[in-house]
This record gives C-alpha cells, structure tokens and sequence, in this order.
C-alpha cells in the first residue's frame, strides 16, 4: 500500500511527539491617533509581543509569533514554558475594560507542518539528451521530481 504525501510528512516527524503548549496571553486596547490598536503579551514569555490594528490580526500575529518562539525554545533545549498555578494565572489589578486575559493553544507538530509546505530549490544532474527531450514535452521537472520521490517513499 502506498503512503499519501501527507502520511509521509507525518512519519517525517513520527519521532516528534504531538507537543501541545497553553500559554497566558493578555490582550490591551490603546487609543491611536487612527482609532485603537492591540498589544498582546505573554506573561510567561518576556520577549515575545505582538501588535496589530484589529484584534483578530492580532490574535494571529500573536499565535504565530509564540508557535515560532516554543519551537526554537524546544530546538535549543530550553527549559519548556510552563503555567504557573491555576489560583494565579493572572495578576489582575482590578477590572480593565481595555485588557483581555486569554490562553493561546499550540501545537507544535502541527506548527512544523505548515512551514514544512514550503519549497525549496534543489538542483539536480541529467544527462543532456534527456534534458532536450523534456523540454520539447514541456515536462514539469519539479512536478515529476515531487512525485517520484513521494511514490519512491510511500514504498519504504
């Protein structure tokens, strides 16, 4: 039986166990002289912030730059971000329309997945002759590379 591309992506990073982390974020509102803006923080992680002029921009700005920060934490072998008490998730200093405390879900598995989609250019030898003829048939070499090498694996 031969794998589909996207069970040979998954046994590409079989040895990578489903790692899913839930970090504090704290969203604030901030008058602009355009209108508002949103900051989004995260409590356990110092050096990560994001902004954006909309808050679902932000909310995905804010997702992306913390997926990118867990995965080279776990690359370098950091110690993992963890939550601290449940009793004291936040520090609240009385109630603010303009602040939202919220959780962010990662996964990083599948965070790995969606920058694997990208292309890269590899260069590749053949003979001179075959060259010529493909580019008569108009052949897609990248196409055809692609699928050879996905038929190749799915047989491994």
């Amino acid at each position: 039986m031969n794998k589909s591309e996207n069970e040979i992506v998954e046994s590409i990073d079989a040895d990578d166990a489903e790692e899913t982390y839930t970090i504090r974020v704290r969203f604030t509102k901030r008058k602009t002289e355009g209108g508002y803006s949103y900051l989004a923080e995260f409590p356990d992680v110092e050096t990560c912030i994001a902004k954006g002029g909309e808050m679902t921009d932000t909310w995905k700005r804010a997702v992306d730059i913390i997926s990118y920060w867990l995965l080279n934490a776990c690359m370098e072998d950091r110690e993992k971000v963890r939550l601290k008490s449940m009793d004291c998730l936040f520090n609240s200093q009385g109630s603010d329309e303009n602040v939202v405390n919220s959780f962010i879900r990662v996964n990083l598995a599948e965070y790995k997945r969606k920058l694997s989609k990208r292309s890269i250019k590899k260069s590749v030898t053949i003979p001179e002759w075959l060259n010529e003829y493909a580019e008569r048939k108009s052949v897609n070499f990248s196409q055809i590379l692609q699928s050879a090498l996905i038929e190749h694996l799915s047989k491994n």
